[in-house]
């Protein structure tokens, strides 16, 4: 049996006002592009360890560092208590191109209708001021879909493909030149019967 526990001692960033003001606090230093939103989503949860909007929040700051494992670690402990929605599936999708899962990305965003910036951009928990970040990540998603989608062209060396234009133009050149001599003999022929 373990002992009774003692009197809870307050961290000392533990503030009054719920989750909102870690809310605000994450939100501005993500608007701000801070470092520090990554420390406030952090402090935020050990407060407000199950909060919906405070662990996709912190999901984005792990995102915009360039922290995809710890995003998706995020997203899953959301998915665990939440119903995923399209906010969810928006940064799933943004944590697995940035470990350049493309394809895998593009089918979530596709499934879920958020493969353009109209469709997404309602359903991302970023601010406004965050647009520019969440179209360039999106524009990098629909880039490598193009790229994986084009069709995969033989590479030659330079000899060969030179070699084999050489010879193309040489029959081309041979062809016309025959054609050529075939008109100057008959208008030949024919400028003496005048």
């Amino acid at each position: 049996m373990l002992p009774p526990a003692g009197p809870r001692q307050a961290t000392p960033s533990a503030e009054p006002g719920g989750p909102d003001v870690w809310i605000g606090r994450v939100r501005q230093a993500l608007a701000a592009r801070s470092s520090l939103a990554v420390e406030f989503a952090e402090e935020a949860l050990l407060v407000w360890p199950v909060d919906p909007e405070l662990l996709l929040l912190a999901a984005l700051t792990a995102l915009a560092v360039r922290k995809p494992e710890r995003a998706l670690a995020l997203l899953k402990r959301y998915g665990k208590r939440y119903v995923p929605g399209k906010p969810g599936t928006l940064l799933t999708a943004l944590a697995l191109a940035q470990q350049e899962h493309f394809a895998q990305a593009w089918t979530l965003l596709q499934e879920a209708q958020l493969e353009t910036d109209h469709a997404a951009l309602p359903w991302f928990v970023g601010d406004d001021v965050m647009q520019d970040w969440l179209f360039g990540s999106l524009h990098d998603i629909r880039r490598a879909r193009l790229r994986a989608q084009m069709p995969q062209r033989t590479a030659r060396s330079p000899a060969v493909a030179r070699t084999r234009g050489h010879s193309v133009g040489c029959q081309i050149d041979n062809a016309v030149g025959e054609r050529l001599r075939n008109l100057l003999a008959r208008g030949g022929a024919e400028g003496r019967r005048v």
